[in-house]
């Protein structure tokens, strides 16, 4: 049963994977999409790379993986934030909206496009990308973050987006489960064997995560020079 659908899936994945990769531009390090009827679209967005990054990192060649954070760190990041969709996508100029456009990011995209970074082996990016765009939250995490005109000792300013119905109260959490499942590791096996992730791996940072529940018990996962490892409370 299980067993026969979870090969069946993944023969069909590895079936696909040439199509996927075939639509990487070496050029830009974005992605394309392809319409049923044939027509190859650039796409120069955030949602592509944190999807490929954060699903088949395992599946891509070093080359791809060095040109998809170039791309990011070229078209999408600033000092202080990330634009959701490059300016220099063939749909940007119609764009204007501030969360998944080239006006700003919905508020969770960053934290995706960090996690993405560090599937792709570049903890330390994704851990400098987490430091800067901390200083675009003011009093919490909103549905969109825009970046204005204003040009400051940062570059572009980012703030709050409240146009084209862009909500204050509509948190993201991604952060948060960043922050667990990537640079602490938490990521329990499905047969309860281990419970992190790249454990050999150092993050690029001290400190602690406490009073986490694993099979019945809590326990500190510890970052520091060597990576993670973890003692039962």
């Amino acid at each position: 049963g299980n067993v026969n659908r979870a090969a069946k899936l993944r023969e069909e994945a590895n079936t696909l994977l040439p199509e996927i990769l075939a639509l990487y531009d070496k050029n830009t390090g974005s992605w394309s999409v392809r319409y049923p009827d044939g027509r190859k679209i650039d796409s120069r967005h955030s949602y592509d790379f944190l999807t490929v990054g954060n699903s088949i990192s395992g599946d891509l060649s070093p080359e791809i993986k060095t040109g998809m954070i170039a791309f990011v760190k070229r078209e999408l990041m600033t000092e202080t934030w990330m634009r959701a969709m490059s300016r220099q996508d063939p749909s940007a100029f119609d764009s204007d909206r501030s969360d998944h456009g080239p006006a700003g990011s919905y508020s969770g995209w960053p934290a995706k496009v960090g996690q993405a970074t560090a599937e792709l082996g570049r903890f330390d990016k994704a851990l400098d990308m987490f430091h800067r765009i901390r200083r675009a939250f003011d009093a919490a995490i909103p549905q969109a973050i825009e970046l204005t005109k204003v040009e400051g000792k940062d570059g572009l300013q980012a703030r709050v987006s409240t146009r084209a119905g862009a909500s204050f109260a509509e948190v993201s959490g991604s952060y948060a489960e960043v922050i667990i499942n990537t640079f602490c590791g938490f990521r329990p096996t499905v047969d309860g064997k281990t419970m992190l992730w790249n454990p050999n791996v150092p993050r690029g940072f001290n400190g602690k995560l406490r009073h986490v529940r694993w099979k019945g018990d809590l326990y500190t996962i510890i970052s520091d020079k060597r990576g993670l490892h973890m003692e039962k409370e």
